[in-house]
């Protein structure tokens, strides 16, 4: 995938938008007929949302998170 700038005057490809659009994602091919074009706007909004579900998890909170799992674990079974 590939951003880059757009000198095209395309509407921004977002539904209900009206803006602008002044990048394109493509697949880096011919990105002129077969990318997406964004508004700065909604490029933003869509970089802050693909930010809240692929946020990295620290390697710490995966440590802990595995000690935890083998201490109830090993409590599950001590306990029968």
């Amino acid at each position: 995938m590939k951003i880059t700038h757009s000198f095209l005057k395309n509407k921004c490809d977002i539904g209900g938008c009206a803006n602008t659009a002044e990048y394109i994602i493509s697949n880096g091919e011919d990105s002129k007929r077969h990318g997406l074009y964004f508004c700065p706007e909604c490029l933003k909004t869509i970089y802050l949302e693909l930010a809240k579900l692929y946020t990295p998890k620290s390697p710490k909170n995966k440590l802990n998170k595995n000690i935890k799992s083998e201490i109830l674990e090993i409590f599950k079974n001590g306990a029968k």
